[in-house]
C-alpha cells in the first residue's frame, strides 16, 4: 500500500470510527436500554463513559485496517498502540472540557472527531517512516492488553476518582 492511498483509507476510517462511535454511542437509545448495550456504551455522562464508544471504534477499525494493509505487524503495533493512547488521552481531555456542558455536546464530539483523524494521519505517516522506535515490542503488546483490561474493568467497576465522575447524576458508574 503506497503512502498516499494508506492516508486517503485514513480518512475514510477516520469518518467511519466517528460515525461508529455515535452509533455505539446511542445503543441503549436504540435497543430500548439492553443490557449488553450498556458494557459497549456510556452509561453515564462521566469523561470516561462519555469517550469509551470512541475506544472501542476506534479499536475495531484499526484491527479491521491490520487486515487490509500489508506492512511489518510489529510497526503496525508500536504505531497504533501508541496512537490509541494519544487517541484516548485528547478525548478524555475533551469530554472533561466540554462532556458535562450538556448531553450531546457539538463542540466535544468536533474535538472527538479532530483527535481521531490527526491521530490517524499521524500513525499513516509514521507507518511509511524508516526510524523505528527503540522500544520492544512486548512493551506495546503489554500496553495493549493494559488498555483492554482497563476498558473491561472501568465499566462496572470505576474508581472513585473524577474521570469517572458523572456530575449531572452525582454518581460513579451504572
Amino acid at each position: 500500500m503506497t503512502k498516499q492511498k494508506l492516508i486517503k483509507a485514513e480518512l475514510a476510517l477516520s469518518v467511519l470510527i466517528f460515525v461508529f462511535g455515535l452509533l455505539i454511542d446511542f445503543t441503549p437509545l436504540l435497543s430500548d436500554g439492553e443490557t449488553w448495550s450498556l458494557l459497549i456504551a456510556g452509561v453515564n455522562n462521566s469523561p470516561w463513559e462519555s469517550f469509551k464508544p470512541f475506544m472501542l471504534s476506534f479499536m475495531f477499525f484499526s484491527v479491521l485496517e491490520l487486515g487490509g494493509i500489508r506492512l511489518s505487524l510489529a510497526k503496525f503495533i508500536k504505531v497504533y498502540v501508541t496512537c490509541l493512547y494519544i487517541y484516548t488521552l485528547a478525548g478524555l481531555f475533551a469530554a472533561t472540557l466540554y462532556g458535562g456542558m450538556f448531553p450531546y455536546n457539538i463542540l466535544y464530539y468536533t474535538a472527538v472527531f479532530i483527535a481521531g483523524l490527526l491521530c490517524r494521519l499521524v500513525a499513516a505517516n509514521r507507518m511509511f517512516s524508516a526510524k523505528e522506535t527503540g522500544l520492544p515490542l512486548y512493551f506495546f503488546l503489554t500496553a495493549l492488553v493494559l488498555y483492554i483490561l482497563m476498558f473491561l474493568f472501568f465499566t462496572p467497576y470505576p474508581p472513585h476518582v473524577p474521570l469517572f465522575f458523572d456530575s449531572a447524576a452525582g454518581k460513579y458508574g451504572f
